[in-house]
């Protein structure tokens, strides 16, 4: 880290840490502790560190007040202060880790802001010469965000290329979601490939939340439920060995309104299937025993693309 002592009538700008000619200054309260970081134990007045901004981190503050004051969608989840913080955080990061881009406009999408907003805002705002001041009374940066270590600025250009990656992926085609492989477990037999319940094989998801999860590994994580189970309870044969598996959302929900795995949950899935597939015949369902709704786990049919397609066999 390279520092030096502040010049006289001058603070250190509280972003990037460079000396500046005071402006707004903001006073930093710091508890005194011992030289190991330990509080001492006879209580001492906190020492007070001021900081200012320097021109650019100013200008750059300016910027994120207007970024922010043009998405009120932003201001209303937040707060107007945290939302501006939060585009400061933001253009700090893009200015550190893709100095050669220009910055977000003001006529960004509130989608495209709030992408932004989740993978910079913490690491900008990190990044800042006052967010770890403990030391740094005398002290400025010798050059413009000096005091980041190597790895700090690969965590930003990491956080950066995510926000990127997720702003590609907004509008591009739904992604297609297979189930996790099932986890082992001792006297429980894996069911791959397709929800336990239903044998859909995949599910959509939006291409921007898959990228923002990390990939569609990440998502599938996300998206599909564990489950083990007996036999017995998915509509088969009563077995010693369980089976194990995941579960779609839409199963995965209504086992969550039954709260147990069993013909009731069976039947709440398949109805459901019935409502989002326009066939609210409830009749239907009434003219099916329970023990006629086997799950897919428990059929001996392979994945299909379409839910519940176990049962037109």
């Amino acid at each position: 880290m390279s520092t030096v002592d502040l010049p006289d009538g001058h603070l250190a700008c509280r972003v990037c840490g460079v000396p500046a000619r005071p402006g707004e200054v903001e006073q930093i309260h710091l508890p005194a502790t011992r030289p190991d970081g330990f509080p001492l134990a006879a209580p001492q007045r906190d020492q007070v560190l001021a900081l200012t901004r320097c021109p650019t981190c100013e200008d750059r503050q300016q910027a994120a007040l207007r970024l922010a004051a043009a998405h009120p969608a932003l201001v209303g989840r937040l707060g107007p202060d945290r939302a501006g913080q939060a585009c400061e955080g933001v253009l700090t990061a893009l200015a550190l880790a893709l100095p050669s881009r220009p910055a977000p406009s003001e006529h960004i999408s509130d989608a495209e802001l709030g992408c932004l907003v989740r993978h910079l805002a913490n690491a900008g705002l990190a990044a800042a010469w006052a967010a770890a001041p403990h030391g740094r009374r005398g002290l400025a940066s010798l050059v413009p965000f000096g005091h980041l270590l190597d790895a700090d600025r690969a965590t930003l250009r990491e956080a950066a290329a995510a926000a990127l990656k997720e702003r590609m992926a907004t509008g591009q085609p739904p992604v297609e979601v297979p189930p996790p492989a099932a986890r082992s477990e001792r006297n429980a037999q894996p069911a791959d490939g397709a929800c336990l319940l239903c044998g859909v094989e995949s599910v959509q998801m939006p291409a921007a939340t898959v990228a923002r999860l990390g990939g569609r590994q990440a998502a599938a994580a996300d998206a599909w439920q564990s489950l083990t189970a007996s036999t017995h309870a998915l509509g088969g044969r009563r077995s010693p060995t369980k089976l194990t598996g995941h579960l779609c959302p839409q199963c995965a929900d209504a086992r969550e309104s039954v709260g147990s795995v069993g013909p009731s949950w069976r039947e709440r899935a398949y109805l459901g299937h019935l409502r989002r597939t326009g066939q609210d015949d409830e009749a239907r369902l009434a003219s099916v025993a329970p023990g006629a709704l086997p799950a897919w786990a428990v059929s001996g049919a392979a994945p299909s693309r379409e839910p519940w397609a176990h049962l037109r066999r």
